[in-house]
């Protein structure tokens, strides 16, 4: 019953699109899928009426979900029940302009999936890293699957400073619109500058224009050419530059995507903890670095999918983390090595846990005042359940930003 309900729920979909013919952008790469996702949408909102999930439904059951626009809550009920929801939403619903799609890929042959079932106008690829490398080997298998969205779609947004990205512009017929700190970017990111713990000031050239953009919500720098990406869609789409570099200084990073929240005992915490690849890693750590402290604490779980990469991998991590922070925390078998590496290398405290839900329950009396507190792994780790132990006051809203 579980596979007839996908198989009609996709039926579903196709039908939604053929009869309505929004117009599709899908979104894919190893990280920054939803905040490119949630950009795009606040830029287009001003001029178009658009459909997008707030949530992260990027499998094959979530991706027909968010062309229907129904929370993906329903499915644990009755699959019978999501399709009757579906139709009747239809029924009243103002139907959307536009669709954005934030399309995950997991193994070999999803994109193709996607790509087969859903005829895409805008292709947006945001990067290649060492994801799911157990199953795709290397990242130019990783790249070779993004590659069936550029393919596919209309229009392309690629990411001029990923060399894997950028260089699928000269294996693909359709049109490319680029961004990115690169001279050859159409969408280009000229200078920017940190505006103290929260909030970046950039420039950003368009068709030989500079316009101003202010991210106040934003603390991690390496968040910013996701919302160029949502610039090049709006360059594309004729929006106008002016107002979508307005709307844009409301965006801020999803949940568990680098997000500075107050901490017990007036600690801070770097929430990173909805995933982990070894590219994300080190940029947290450096960012960890960069922010004041009086004392770093770095909670790592396990990289996972990581394949014959895995223990060189995870060490290296450790070294890295043993040059910035004053404690360490591991967390996982993997992790085991990271800790190894780091007690090698530097002077550092190092602790190991196998399972997050034990680090909170040791590290809540052991933070300070202005200690920060990176928290970062693999989805699967479930370090959000660290988050939520060493917050200030669980009980509120977790998801509450310090500014």
């Amino acid at each position: 019953m579980k596979q007839l309900g996908k198989l009609v729920l996709w039926q579903r979909a196709k039908e939604y699109l053929k009869k309505y013919k929004p117009i599709v952008i899908g979104v894919a790469g190893s990280t920054g899928k939803t905040i490119t996702k949630d950009a795009i949408a606040i830029v287009l909102e001003g001029s178009y009426k658009v459909r997008s999930t707030p949530f992260s439904y990027n499998t094959r059951v979530g991706v027909a979900l968010s062309v229907l626009g129904i929370n993906r809550s329903i499915i644990r009920s009755n699959w019978v029940r999501l399709l009757t929801s579906s139709k009747l939403k239809e029924l009243v619903a103002v139907e959307p302009d536009v669709v954005v799609l934030e399309l995950g890929a997991d193994r070999p042959g999803d994109i193709d999936y996607f790509v087969r079932h859903i005829p895409f106008n805008f292709g947006v690829i945001t990067n290649v890293q060492s994801t799911h490398l157990r199953l795709f080997t290397n990242k130019e298998y990783v790249a070779h699957e993004m590659k069936s969205l550029a393919v596919k779609s209309g229009v392309v947004i690629l990411n001029a400073d990923d060399p894997l990205v950028i260089s699928m512009q000269n294996q693909i017929e359709a049109s490319v619109v680029s961004y990115g700190e690169s001279d050859t970017a159409t969408i280009k990111l000229v200078r920017f500058q940190r505006l103290g713990t929260y909030g970046f000031a950039c420039e950003v050239s368009v068709a030989g224009k500079i316009y101003e953009l202010h991210l106040p919500n934003i603390v991690a720098a390496h968040h910013i050419p996701h919302i160029l990406a949502a610039l090049a869609v709006a360059h594309t789409m004729k929006v106008s530059i002016a107002s979508a570099v307005e709307r844009l200084q409301s965006i801020q990073p999803p949940p568990g995507r680098m997000r500075l929240l107050k901490g017990y005992n007036r600690a801070k915490i770097l929430d990173d903890s909805y995933s982990g690849s070894p590219e994300s890693t080190l940029a947290a750590l450096n960012l960890l670095k960069d922010l004041p402290a009086k004392r770093r604490i770095a909670i790592l779980g396990d990289m996972l999918d990581l394949g014959a990469e895995t223990i060189g991998t995870h060490r290296h991590i450790g070294e890295r983390a043993a040059e910035i922070a004053e404690v360490f925390v591991t967390v996982g078998p993997n992790m085991r090595h990271a800790g190894a590496a780091a007690l090698d290398t530097g002077d550092v405290d190092v602790h190991h846990f196998e399972k997050s839900s034990d680090v909170g329950k040791w590290l809540h009396d052991f933070l300070n005042m202005d200690d920060l507190v990176l928290i970062k792994g693999s989805r699967n780790m479930h370090m959000e359940k660290v988050v939520r132990r060493l917050l200030a006051d669980p009980g509120k809203d977790t998801n509450k930003i310090i500014h």
